[in-house]
């Protein structure tokens, strides 16, 4: 009986992911919490209201130790600003850059966009957009991101949206990263569609480094057709959402999508439904050294 037990014990231990180093000591406490029932009819001393805390206490432990690991730092995601650095900025080079960013751009590390690229001699980055909203206040730029003197940097505040044409004109091609929210109103989503169709209209090139939302939604409204609220609904990541605007919105988008690098696709729960889309042809590992261009 007592193998029967421990082999169900072992199996709910590969299960559930629970850490088995603590397996040979595992038994001592379930026996000894198992047989508390026995304890109480075989020793009335044991009544004692001190060793019913104690027993409470046995058993917030076991529980406490036994419990199922987070092991989802096992296997981490790298967004695109990550796969364009081990790419050594290669999508970027030979093009005068306009960057498109908020408090949302940073890398698997937590620095920002503007940080990352900022040590790289291989890319000209002429300008650069810093978007701000209601809800992004108190996330603001890292103080210590120093650019050249040459650099423009303008400041826009959601949704009054200033873009000086000639600037623009000067440049090669829009290099858009910001944390897309999930919702059909999210400030990100409404610049990711302004920064496509800048491109369009004057024959540049999107630059998006992809990175999954931080949320998905069942319902809701689309602002711009009855149908937008598909990509929402199936948690389209920026790329996706990008390549989904250059389909049924603006034609002969010249796109060009840095995947993620997910060693893991269940790491991203928000990514677990199908769409017409194909995911993965977006999703490259970037191992290869190969981005997705032209979609």
């Amino acid at each position: 009986m007592w193998y029967s037990v421990r082999f169900h014990i072992s199996l709910f231990l590969r299960t559930e992911k629970v850490c088995v180093s603590f397996f040979p000591i595992f038994p001592i406490p379930l026996i000894f919490l198992l047989n508390i029932p026995f304890l109480y009819r075989i020793l009335p001393e044991m009544q004692h209201p001190h060793y019913k805390v104690l027993f409470l206490l046995l058993l917030l432990v076991s529980c406490l130790l036994f419990s199922p690991k987070n092991t989802s730092a096992e296997s981490p995601v790298s967004y695109g600003i990550d796969v364009l650095k081990d790419l050594e900025y290669e999508p970027l080079e030979w093009r005068r850059t306009a960057v498109f960013c908020n408090h949302s751009s940073l890398n698997r590390q937590g620095r920002h966009l503007l940080d990352v690229l900022n040590p790289s001699d291989q890319i000209a980055i002429p300008l650069i957009y810093i978007f701000n909203a209601p809800q992004w206040k108190g996330l603001s730029i890292p103080e210590e991101t120093i650019w050249m003197d040459s650099t423009i940097i303008r400041y826009q505040q959601y949704p009054y949206f200033h873009f000086h044409i000639r600037d623009i004109l000067s440049c090669d091609a829009i290099l858009f990263d910001m944390q897309l929210s999930g919702i059909v109103d999210d400030p990100a989503l409404s610049i990711l569609q302004i920064a496509a169709s800048l491109a369009q209209k004057h024959d540049l090139e999107l630059i998006v480094c992809d990175r999954p939302p931080l949320a998905r939604v069942d319902t809701c409204q689309g602002p711009w057709h009855e149908g937008f609220e598909l990509p929402y609904q199936y948690g389209l990541t920026s790329g996706e959402l990008a390549h989904y605007f250059g389909t049924y919105f603006f034609p002969g988008l010249r796109l060009s999508i840095i995947p993620m690098d997910i060693r893991n696709r269940q790491d991203i729960p928000h990514l677990t439904s199908p769409y017409p889309v194909k995911v993965d042809t977006l999703l490259l590992n970037s191992e290869q050294g190969k981005y997705v261009i032209g979609l």
